[in-house]
């Protein structure tokens, strides 16, 4: 039983000391669009659920991102026009904001 409860106080001490950490790094960091794109899917996710970060401040930090290096890299061969994601990243924003959460990935971007 010690393993087991180790192993539980290390998991829940590792998600709060996340959680804290992204709390700090959204509010010192807004405006901020590389701390944004810097975020793991899951602290992504949780910014947006929480409000810390809105869907449409997501997705302009990730256009800019993707202006930035695609040049250099060409990764993204086809993009949709930056108003039309915009305009979906407001929807988002606006879904959540009344309560209509659609799970963890709402408002994230993703290529298709």
């Amino acid at each position: 039983m010690q393993r087991r409860r180790f192993l539980k106080n290390s998991l829940t001490l590792g998600v709060t000391s996340s959680i804290a950490g992204l709390t700090g790094c959204i509010h010192s960091a807004s405006g901020l669009a590389s701390e944004l794109t810097d975020l793991s899917a899951s602290e992504l996710s949780i910014a947006i659920r929480d409000k810390h970060a809105s869907c449409v401040e997501v997705m302009q930090a990730y256009l800019d991102h993707i202006h930035t290096y695609n040049p250099v890299y060409n990764a993204i061969i086809n993009l949709v026009d930056d108003d039309v994601l915009l305009n979906q990243a407001l929807a988002a924003d606006q879904a959540l904001a009344q309560g209509n959460y659609q799970g963890w990935m709402h408002g994230m971007p993703q290529k298709i």
